[in-house]
């Protein structure tokens, strides 16, 4: 069978949506499947990939990107949709020019928005090739500048009405989306985020400990009030008067940046005490810096984006055999056991977050035992090589029934 991966997404590495297709594609081509990707998005060079021509591969995957490589340095407003719609018309001049030399059997759609998945949907029903949407988030309107009226918003709507709802399948992140597309979409099956054990960085690491002096605590994302960030800095401000001394690194954010200084200006004191910001990570250095951290934090708001995703970082730090602290919101306790294999909080509390954080360092062993069983339970639950043989199955079924 022959499988086209295409979307918006930074193709081996560099968002979420990266890792999800690079975890699925490589999983797909280890059983078999002729698996080619073309990403919307620009990429990264890197020696990882094997040039031929102008396609690469990466791990026997054949990819090419339609935007180019990042090149360093800023780009106006104007110049990133300029290259952003040509990335689009030139998806589909690559899936032409593939169809010349190769049969392309089904189509695995990942992106968020309209604009560039309409074109994709057109060629697809044009050719009468099977489609098949990847859907991972649900957007609300009022997480948006311009609310009803704001593109994206707009763009994620039509996309979820048109291209979403008129697919021949549907692979879902979440319960949440399995039952809002259950009753228009008749093959749907939920795929949660998943992780590559095979090729595993933490496996290279040596044995997990937790710090006897200050302790410190990761957290990767932004923030936005729906990532949590904010009830992190009110647990320190609630930890540094029990007089228990803390680090808190945060990945994703730069130092000096609008996101560091609107932090400084919600908490200076604590920001400055207790945070180290350390931007954007190298993969190498993404692995090593969970693994340094003695507790893991994944705080989230319930909304209903929230509810919707399922987060990629929860089965990266599962990954990584340390303890953490994250928001039970809808699957997660589908999956996980609250002072089992996480540590498992009510969404949007900063008390509850200083006083699991004092748990976990008043009984060290405990954490550690609850580190690896939730390391355990991820290979269970999220390993890429079980999940590829379903969603395998399943696109074997649509390619069949067309």
């Amino acid at each position: 069978m022959n499988l086209l991966i295409i979307g918006y997404f930074k193709f081996p590495f560099g968002d979420a949506g990266g890792t999800r297709i690079r975890n699925i594609a490589t999983g797909l081509c280890s059983l078999g499947i002729n698996v080619t990707v073309i990403t919307q998005s620009s990429t990264t060079k890197t020696d990882l990939l094997e040039q031929d021509n102008d396609w690469s591969y990466f791990q026997k995957v054949k990819y090419k990107s339609a935007n180019g490589l990042i090149k360093t340095g800023g780009k106006s407003f104007f110049k990133k949709t300029i290259n952003f719609l040509l990335s689009i018309r030139k998806s589909v001049d690559y899936m032409e020019e593939l169809m010349l030399n190769e049969k392309i059997d089904i189509v695995l759609l990942y992106t968020v928005g309209f604009i560039e998945s309409f074109p994709i949907y057109c060629f697809c029903k044009r050719r009468h090739i099977p489609l098949v949407s990847d859907v991972v988030e649900w957007t609300t309107p009022g997480v948006f500048t311009f609310w009803l009226f704001d593109f994206n918003f707009l763009s994620s709507l039509l996309k979820r009405l048109i291209v979403d709802k008129h697919s021949d399948g549907l692979l879902v992140i979440s319960s949440f989306l399995e039952r809002k597309f259950s009753k228009s979409v008749k093959n749907i099956i939920k795929i949660p985020s998943i992780y590559d054990f095979e090729n595993d960085p933490f496996l290279k690491m040596s044995k997990v400990k937790i710090s006897n002096g200050e302790i410190n605590l990761t957290f990767v994302g932004g923030i936005k009030k729906s990532d949590g960030l904010i009830y992190i800095i009110d647990s320190l401000d609630i930890l540094q008067n029990l007089g228990i001394h803390v680090k808190l690194h945060i990945i994703g954010v730069e130092k000096n940046s609008q996101k560091a200084i609107q932090l400084l200006n919600y908490s200076n004191e604590i920001v400055n005490k207790h945070v180290i910001f350390r931007g954007n990570l190298s993969d190498n250095d993404y692995y090593k810096a969970l693994y340094e951290a003695d507790i893991l934090l994944l705080p989230r708001e319930r909304t209903i984006m929230t509810i919707a995703a399922f987060p990629t970082r929860l089965v990266e730090f599962l990954a990584s055999g340390r303890p953490i602290i994250t928001s039970d919101i809808l699957d997660i306790s589908m999956y996980l056991v609250d002072r089992k294999e996480a540590h498992l909080i009510s969404p949007s509390c900063s008390k509850e977050i200083s006083n699991r954080i004092i748990e976990i360092i008043s009984n060290k062993e405990s954490a550690i035992a609850l580190g690896i069983a939730g390391r355990e339970k991820a290979k269970l639950c999220f390993d890429n090589r079980e999940h590829v043989k379903t969603i395998k199955n399943f696109l074997e079924s649509i390619v069949i029934d067309s």
